[in-house]
C-alpha cells in the first residue's frame, strides 16, 4: 500500500515537473508588453508596461543618470512599484503586484542627463534617443524573453525605429524586441518626418530624414544610398542584413556630401548619417562614408577595445569596394589606402595599436587605430592568399558575417581571427595581429608596396607601373563582374 501511494505521489510530482517548465519555455510568458506613446510637441513620452507571468524585481537603465528624466504615473501603475526611481533603477517593493507599470519622461530632461553625447539630441523639430537611454528594463532578461512593443504617434508625427517589425492587421505598428535594444546602442527618433522604404540588394531600408530641407531629391539620396548598398553586395552577395534603418541629419555649411556616420545595431541594424543640406545630389553616390557605415552591418560588433579589428576591417574594405564597384579606379583606390597608412603613421608616435584603441575616444587616436587596424586587414588578406589557394580574406567577411551578424552580444577581435585560422586550418591570422597590435609606432611599408607591385614616390604619389593589371594590387581592387542584382 505504502508503495502505491509512493509511486502515485512520484507520479504527481513528476507531472508536477513536467508542466511547470511549459509556461517557462513560453517565451510569450517570458516578456511584457510596452506602449511608447510621445505626446505631440514631443515634450513626453508615455511608457506603459504589462508584464505576463515573468515579473522583474528590478528596472534599470544601461545610461544611469537619465532616471532623472523619468516619473512613475500612479495611474496606470499597480501599488507594487516603488513610488519613484532611485539614482539607479526602479524596484519592485511587492513583486507580485506589478504586472503594470507606467513611466513619463520628459525629454528635455532626459537630453541634459543623458551621457550618450552629441547624438542624443533634438534635431530641429525632431528628437533622436538611445534605447538604453529611453527603455528602462530587467537587468538580466528572462532566457528567451522579448518585449513586444507599441508605438502610438498622435496625429502629424512620425517614428524611426530599428526594430523586427511583427504582422498587425489593424492598429499602430507592433514590434519584436529583444535584449539589444538595451544593452547595444539603437536609435530611436521622433519627428515630424516622413519615413519611405525601398528595396535595394535584397534588403528593406527604412529611410528617415530628420528636419531640414535637402537640396538633393529623395530620388538622389535613395541613389547614394543604393550605390552604397552595392559595395556591400559585392562582398557578402546581397546586402547582409534583410532590413535596416537609415536616419538622416542634415547639417548646414560643408564643402562635402556626408560628413559623419555611426552605425549601430540595438535592436537591430540602423545607421545615423550627417550630410549637407546644401550639396547636390550628383555629388553623394560613391563617397566613402555611406559605404563605411553600412559595411560595418555586415561585420560583428566587437568590443570598445577592438577597434582596430572593426574599423580596420571597414576601412579596408571601403576603399577596395569602392575600387570592385568602380566608383574609382584602381589607382586612385590605392592612393586613399596608401594616403591613410601615412595618416595612421604621423599620429602613431609610439603608442602601440593595442594601446591606441583602448584609449580612443580618449586620446582621439583615431587615424592611428582606423588605419592601423586597415593595415592589418590589408596583410591578412595577403598572407590568406599565399596559404590557402582560392582563398582570401573574402572568405573570412562572409563567414563572420554568417556566424555572428545579429549577434546580441559584442565580440572580441582576436576570438574572431581565431575563429578563422580554425576554419583555414592554418594559423595565420592570429599570429599577424598579435605582431601588429605590439609594433610601437608604425611599421616600414617598402617591402609591402613592392609586393603589391605599387610604386610609391617621395611624395607619396602612386602609380603601379606600365602594366598595372598585372599587379596584386590591380587584382585586389578591379571592377568586379558581373554587378550584382539591384
Amino acid at each position: 500500500m505504502r508503495l502505491r501511494i509512493g509511486l502515485a505521489l512520484l507520479a504527481l510530482l513528476g507531472l508536477a515537473h513536467v508542466r511547470a517548465p511549459t509556461v517557462a519555455a513560453n517565451p510569450e510568458a517570458r516578456g511584457w508588453d510596452l506602449r511608447v506613446a510621445p505626446d505631440a510637441t514631443l515634450r513626453t513620452i508615455t511608457l506603459d508596461y504589462r508584464f505576463r507571468s515573468y515579473r522583474p524585481r528590478r528596472l534599470v537603465l544601461k545610461d544611469h543618470p537619465a532616471w532623472r528624466a523619468f516619473r512613475v504615473d500612479p495611474r496606470g501603475t499597480d501599488p507594487g512599484w516603488a513610488a519613484t526611481p532611485s539614482r539607479t533603477s526602479l524596484e519592485a517593493i511587492d513583486p507580485m503586484r506589478t504586472r503594470r507599470l507606467r513611466l513619463v519622461v520628459d525629454i528635455d530632461r532626459l537630453l541634459e542627463s543623458s551621457r550618450k553625447g552629441p547624438m542624443v539630441r533634438r534635431v530641429g523639430r525632431d528628437v533622436v534617443l538611445w534605447g538604453g537611454t529611453l527603455f528602462p528594463s530587467p537587468q538580466r532578461w528572462p532566457e528567451g524573453g522579448y518585449v513586444t512593443a507599441t508605438v502610438v504617434c498622435p496625429g502629424g508625427l512620425s517614428f524611426s525605429v530599428p526594430w523586427t517589425p511583427l504582422p498587425s492587421a489593424s492598429g499602430p505598428p507592433r514590434f519584436r524586441l529583444d535584449p539589444t535594444a538595451v544593452r547595444l546602442d539603437g536609435m530611436v527618433a521622433f519627428g515630424r518626418f516622413q519615413v519611405r522604404r525601398r528595396t535595394m540588394h535584397g534588403s528593406v531600408f527604412s529611410i528617415a530624414t530628420l528636419d531640414r530641407e535637402l537640396e538633393a531629391s529623395d530620388d538622389e539620396i535613395d541613389t547614394w544610398l543604393r550605390t552604397a548598398a552595392r559595395c556591400s553586395a559585392l562582398l557578402f552577395g546581397r546586402f547582409p542584413r534583410p532590413q535596416v534603418q537609415i536616419v538622416l541629419w542634415p547639417r548646414r555649411h560643408s564643402m562635402a556630401p556626408v560628413l559623419f556616420g555611426y552605425a549601430l545595431q540595438g535592436g537591430g541594424p540602423g545607421t545615423i548619417i550627417q550630410i549637407s543640406q546644401s550639396a547636390p545630389g550628383a555629388s553623394f553616390p560613391g563617397e566613402y562614408i555611406g559605404v563605411h557605415e553600412l559595411l560595418h552591418l555586415g561585420l560583428p560588433f566587437t568590443a570598445m577595445g577592438d577597434q582596430w579589428f572593426q574599423e580596420g576591417m571597414t576601412t579596408y574594405y571601403q576603399e577596395i569596394l569602392r575600387g570592385r564597384a568602380g566608383l574609382q579606379s584602381v589607382k586612385e583606390t590605392w592612393q586613399n589606402l596608401v594616403d591613410g597608412f601615412e595618416r595612421g603613421r604621423r599620429q602613431a608616435g609610439s603608442t602601440t595599436l593595442a594601446e591606441a584603441s583602448k584609449t580612443m575616444y580618449a586620446t582621439h587616436g583615431y587615424q592611428h587605430v582606423y588605419w592601423g587596424g586597415t593595415l592589418l586587414a590589408l596583410e591578412i588578406d595577403l598572407a590568406v592568399r599565399r596559404a590557402v589557394p582560392g582563398k582570401s580574406l573574402d572568405d573570412l567577411m562572409r563567414r563572420w558575417r554568417a556566424t555572428h551578424t545579429g549577434q546580441t552580444d559584442t565580440a572580441f577581435g582576436m576570438d574572431l581571427l581565431a575563429q578563422a585560422d580554425r576554419e583555414l586550418g592554418v594559423s595565420v591570422a592570429v599570429p599577424l595581429a598579435e605582431r601588429h597590435l605590439r609594433i610601437k609606432g608604425w611599421p616600414r611599408m617598402e617591402r609591402l608596396y613592392a609586393a603589391l607591385g605599387l610604386r610609391v614616390d617621395a611624395r607619396g604619389r602612386v602609380s603601379l607601373g606600365d602594366r598595372p593589371e598585372t599587379t596584386l594590387a590591380y587584382r585586389l581592387a578591379a571592377p568586379a563582374s558581373p554587378a550584382p542584382p539591384k
